[in-house]
Formats: structure tokens, C-alpha cells, sequence
């Protein structure tokens, strides 16, 4: 046993230097395309269809076309391009996403033809369960279950998200088990279980859960080797494929789970809640990760979770795909699960916020849990982790500000010293971007930011505060800013919610005090449009000056100089994305900033920022948001960092 063990922890340094020096030392190039690649899953969206083909390897592109089928062939020339990644700190990682799925590249298509039609009868099988599929109701729930493929509202999925039961939607042991279940009792079961088992892969486009799952069984019927000698062996084999795989974060909850779920046996209730809360505690590290919290609610949950979608949702998606006129009656399930997730969501007694986690002291401290040690004994041990990482921030001596990237507005946050209070200056906004779950939320969450006290709005453009509702509907505001002038549409708008809510808000306001500094409202007179009554906010912490523009422009820029002794400051967030409106040469020589901060959206149809602005700002270090992603600047008390997330 003692020499398994020796052999296991070599063979998981040798597999993560492997890995570790795979993922450092990955190339990838763009360039053009022009050959044939075969459709290998197809996902129709109301205005577009996205397809994966592959030639030598996968690639991901997008068409408006929805004429296609699995296993077409297609010539398309274009170029492939590297997948855009996260420009905010700790927000959703589409390369990395596509990485774990072993896709590298996005291919940008000028021109398709369809070449040929595969007549395989696989193929034929794969389009009659596509087409079947999409003949019902709430076919995303066929497409999960079935498939493998979530396609799920993002509302739904982030109710699931919340209340902890994510991995039962994409729970592979039990796709399997359903699958074999009528073969457990043949006498040649060590035979026909694996041919079914590999029949279904082929079918589908198995997820890494559900091949994980279904090779378990597989080795295991032929092999009868122990689940976890099997499990082990298949992390490793899987990081040998794709060690990017480890950005996957089925792969992740999918392995830890299964090794838990191969250590209980027990009743079934009691079985049920001991691996759920064991599986709770031991992925903690792993699901703050992705999500920043953890609902300590989710163990009670699964206590009906774990068997209506095992033995109610589940059976009932299969039956009712071969018989349809049983719809209605799944219909009725999905709802029951719809409804009561949606309400679970809402309370948020034992919901805490972690804040980002950083995974690596965790993976480490896993393989000997699992390899060394039994890890129900040393949970604790995870616990305590946690728990000094929770209250750290509180340690932290440091004010940072973050200019979000929102593309083409404003959105800055600034964090005070010991995590005692958050302030946001303007959300964004853009039409059918949702950027308060994209990018304000996540921001929020990750930092362990548990409410805004000021949500300060430097005028009423839809690109500054277009996400206003959103937020407050969706987080903790205690205080709402606005600026001097008269209220707009969406001012009158955002009020109607703040009123509802019982938020306090406030407009032309001089100063706000903040812990032991205060944030100054540089106030002019009155002006007839809605970018020169923009807030310009002045803050002068441990004699490092920052100042705030907004949209203000040159004729207030020239009131502000006559009004305020403004001089040396050290960051600027420059006016209006680097309008030619903004930023005058006299305004800039005056204050002599030593950086510059542009909040602008990637090849913008305004032309932001212009080159005239640029070259007036070119005695100071300019920073922005469409060449270098966010932008974060943490002050001590005698030195400063400045770090980014650029594309």
C-alpha cells in the first residue's frame, strides 16, 4: 500500500510538471483558413448557430445560417483568431473555457460552402436525436440530459449556481447508471455494458464528467479493479490529453465527487447527506473559485435534489423523449424545479461571499488528503483555510482602485483600507450586454465586497449608468449619488427603483467623508447639457491626487481651473473616453498628470480615443481599458502598484 502510494504522488509531480510546462510554454498563432473541416456539434441560438468543426484539430465559429447538420462538411475561409479571454480581474475565462473543451482557436469565417452531407449512420443518428430534441418545449433540458450540452436560461443556471446544485445537472454517475441499469443482471454484462457504454459516446458529445463516468465503468467491468485505483489512473490519462483540462470545472468537481461518492455507504437519505456535505466542504476551494461563495444550505438541498432529478426529471426526460405525448407532465417537473430553485435563491441566510480564492495551496493540499490521508479527518484543515482567507482582506492596509473594463462607458470601483467600505463610480452600460452579471457583479463578489455604501453617477448617459437598475436590483447599494441638474428619463427611471427599495439618494452634493480622507465634487454653475454637468470627483489620498472627469469637457474643464487649485495630479481618468471634446491642451499642461486612465470599448465606432487627445496626453503613462483590460492602482501608504488585465 505504502509503495501505491510512493508510486501515485511521483506520478502527480511528474504529471503537473508536465502540465505546468505545457500550459507556460503553449504557442498558438493566427493566421488564415481556407480548407474543409466536419461539423461536430451544432447549438441554434435565435439569431445565430454555433458550430464546433474539425480538420486537424477543433475550432469554434459562428454563422447565421441554421442549415447545416452534424457531420456536413464544410469549405470555410476566414482566419482563425485566438479566443478573447477576461479583461476584468477574476470575471469568466472564455479562453480558458475553450481550452479545457481542447479548442484553441475561433475561426472568423468569410465565406462557407457546404461540400457534402455525411450519410454515416451515426451521423444520421446524431441529427435524429438533434431534430428530436428540438421538437419539444424545454429542449435545453434534452440537450443536458441527453447530450451533455447546457444550454440552460442563464437566470435558471445562476439560480442553480446559488443554491449549490449545479453538478447534479451535469451528474455523469447517474447518466451511467441509468444507461446500464437494465444490463446490471446479464450474465455477459462485462461484455455488453462496455459496448453499450462506448456505443453512447460515440453518440453524444460526451462532457468530461460523462466520459470520466462512462470509462470508470467501462475499465471497471472489464478490469475489476478498485473505483479509486481506476479514478486516480483517469485524472492522470486526462491531463496527458489535455492539460488544459484543468480549467474545466466539471473535470475538477467531477473527480473529487466521484472519489467521495466511491468512499460512502450508508442508508440512502443518510448516504445522500454525508456525501453532500462531504462533497460541499472538500469543493469549497474549487466552487469559490468559480463563484466566490458558498451556500451552507446546499447539503439540505440535495436532500431532494439528488433524488427528484435522479429518479423523477431524469427518467421522465428519457421516457418522454421516446414518448412525446408525456410532455405536459415533465413540463410540470421542470416547473416544480424551476420555481422552487428560484425561491431557494432568494434566501441568503448561510450564503457567504469568499471573495476570490487563489487554488493553487488547495490542489496541493487535496492530493494528500486523497492520496495520504482520510480526508474526513482533516476537513477541519480546509476549514481553517477558509476561514483566515474570509477575514483577510480585513488585514488589508491598502485603498485600490479598479477601472472596470465596460467596453465602450465608465465603471470605477474603489475599495478603502481594511475592506471597511466600496465605492462605484458609474456602472456602464450597453444594450443586451448585461454587464452587471458579467462583469459589476462578479467584480463585486470576488473581492469580497459584501455592499456598495456609494453608488456614485456622474451624469444620466445610458453608458454610465445604464446598469444602475440592474445592480441595485441585484446587490446591496446603501447610498446613490447623482449629479447637479435636472433628472432624465433614466435618472426618473433609477429613482422609481430607489424609492421602491428604500435607498437613500442624493444630487449636487460638495464632499463625501470616507473613513479618514473624503472624495471632493468639483462644482461649477449649471450647464445646458448632461456631459458638462457631469461629476467631476477629486480625491487626495496620502498626497496621491486622482481626478475624476466623467463626460466633462472643455468649457468646464476651463470653470474648474478658474474655480480649483489643481495641480501635479498623479492619475486622471480622462473625459469622455478620449473625446477631442475633452482633454485640452491647457487643462492637461495645468493639472500635469503623471498617468492617464481611458475607459473605452475595442474599435469603438467613435473613433475614442482621438489621436489628438493622445498626443496632448503624451508627457504622462497612459493606460486604457480596450489595450490593457482593467486597470487596477493600489496605494500603501508610501508606494503604489499598478497592475492590468489586458486582452
Amino acid at each position: 500500500m505504502k509503495r501505491l502510494k510512493i508510486i501515485l504522488l511521483f506520478s502527480y509531480i511528474l504529471i503537473t510538471i508536465y502540465s505546468i510546462n505545457t500550459i507556460i510554454n503553449f504557442k498558438v498563432k493566427e493566421g488564415n483558413v481556407d480548407d474543409n473541416y466536419k461539423i461536430i456539434s451544432i447549438k441554434e441560438e435565435e439569431n445565430y448557430t454555433k458550430l464546433i468543426v474539425k480538420n486537424k484539430e477543433k475550432y469554434i465559429l459562428y454563422t447565421d445560417s441554421k442549415n447545416y447538420k452534424i457531420g456536413d462538411t464544410l469549405k470555410i475561409k476566414g482566419k482563425k483568431v485566438i479566443p478573447s479571454k477576461n479583461t476584468n480581474f477574476y470575471t469568466f475565462n472564455y479562453q480558458n473555457y475553450l481550452r479545457g473543451e481542447k479548442i484553441f482557436y475561433k475561426i472568423i469565417p468569410e465565406e462557407i460552402t457546404l461540400i457534402n452531407t455525411n450519410k454515416n449512420i451515426i451521423y444520421k443518428i446524431k441529427n435524429a436525436l438533434f431534430n428530436r430534441m428540438n421538437k419539444f418545449k424545454n429542449k435545453e433540458y434534452f440537450y443536458l440530459f441527453i447530450y451533455g450540452e447546457n444550454n440552460l436560461d442563464s437566470d435558471i443556471y445562476e439560480n442553480i449556481k446559488n443554491i449549490g446544485i449545479a453538478h447534479l445537472l451535469a451528474l455523469s454517475g447517474m447518466h451511467v447508471s441509468f444507461i446500464i441499469l437494465p444490463f446490471r443482471k446479464l450474465k455477459r454484462k462485462r461484455i455488453i455494458i462496455p459496448l453499450i457504454l462506448m456505443s453512447y459516446l460515440i453518440i453524444v458529445k460526451p462532457s468530461v464528467s460523462i466520459l470520466r463516468a462512462a470509462l470508470l465503468e467501462i475499465i471497471y467491468q472489464i478490469t475489476n479493479f478498485k473505483r479509486k485505483n481506476i479514478l486516480v489512473f483517469l485524472f492522470f490519462l486526462f491531463l496527458l490529453y489535455n492539460p488544459f483540462f484543468i480549467y474545466n470545472l466539471g473535470f475538477k468537481l467531477s473527480f473529487i465527487t466521484s472519489y467521495i461518492l466511491n468512499s460512502n455507504k450508508s442508508t440512502y437519505f443518510k448516504e445522500i447527506l454525508n456525501t453532500s456535505i462531504s462533497a460541499t466542504l472538500i469543493n469549497m476551494p474549487i466552487c469559490i473559485n468559480a463563484f466566490f461563495h458558498i451556500n451552507f444550505l446546499t447539503p439540505l438541498y440535495n436532500l431532494f435534489y439528488v433524488p427528484f432529478i435522479s429518479f423523477v426529471l431524469f427518467p421522465s426526460i428519457i421516457i418522454t423523449f421516446v414518448i412525446d405525448s408525456l410532455e405536459p407532465l415533465l413540463n410540470i417537473e421542470i416547473n416544480i424545479l424551476e420555481t422552487s430553485i428560484e425561491f431557494l435563491s432568494k434566501i441568503k441566510i448561510l450564503d457567504i461571499n469568499f471573495g476570490y480564492l487563489n487554488l493553487t495551496p488547495f490542489i496541493i493540499l487535496y492530493i494528500f488528503i486523497l492520496i495520504f490521508l482520510k480526508y474526513k479527518k482533516h476537513l477541519i484543515l480546509i476549514m481553517l483555510f477558509l476561514l483566515i482567507h474570509y477575514n483577510i482582506s480585513y488585514f488589508n492596509q491598502s485603498l485600490k482602485i479598479t477601472i472596470l473594463d465596460v467596453n465602450q462607458g465608465d465603471s470605477i470601483l474603489i475599495e478603502t483600507p481594511n475592506n471597511s467600505e466600496a465605492i462605484m463610480i458609474d456602472t456602464g452600460g450597453e444594450i443586451n450586454k448585461n454587464l452587471t452579471k458579467k462583469v459589476l457583479l462578479n467584480s463585486l463578489y470576488s473581492r469580497s465586497i459584501h455592499k456598495i455604501k456609494y453608488l456614485i453617477l456622474t451624469h444620466g448617459d445610458y453608458d454610465h449608468m445604464g446598469e444602475a437598475v440592474n445592480l441595485v436590483n441585484n446587490f446591496k447599494v446603501e447610498n446613490v449619488i447623482f449629479n447637479c441638474g435636472d433628472y432624465n428619463n433614466l435618472e426618473k427611471e433609477l429613482i422609481k427603483t430607489l424609492e421602491n427599495k428604500n435607498i437613500k439618494y442624493y444630487s449636487c452634493i460638495k464632499k463625501l467623508n470616507i473613513d479618514n480622507y473624503k472624495l471632493q465634487f468639483l462644482n461649477t454653475k449649471k450647464y445646458d447639457n448632461e456631459n458638462e454637468n457631469s461629476s467631476v470627483i477629486y480625491l487626495n489620498y496620502n498626497n496621491y491626487k486622482f481626478l475624476f472627469m466623467g463626460d466633462a469637457g472643455i468649457p468646464r474643464e476651463k470653470d474648474i481651473l478658474e474655480k480649483y487649485n489643481l495641480s501635479n495630479i498623479n492619475f486622471i481618468k480622462i473625459g469622455h473616453h478620449g473625446s477631442n471634446t475633452s482633454s485640452s491642451k491647457n487643462f492637461i499642461n495645468s493639472i500635469n498628470p503623471k498617468y492617464s486612465l481611458i475607459s473605452v470599448g475595442k474599435n469603438n465606432r467613435y473613433g475614442h480615443p482621438k489621436e489628438s487627445v493622445l498626443d496632448i496626453l503624451s508627457n504622462s503613462k497612459i493606460f486604457r481599458t480596450d489595450l490593457d483590460g482593467s486597470i487596477e492602482i493600489k496605494l500603501n501608504k508610501s508606494t503604489y502598484k499598478i497592475r492590468m488585465r489586458p486582452p
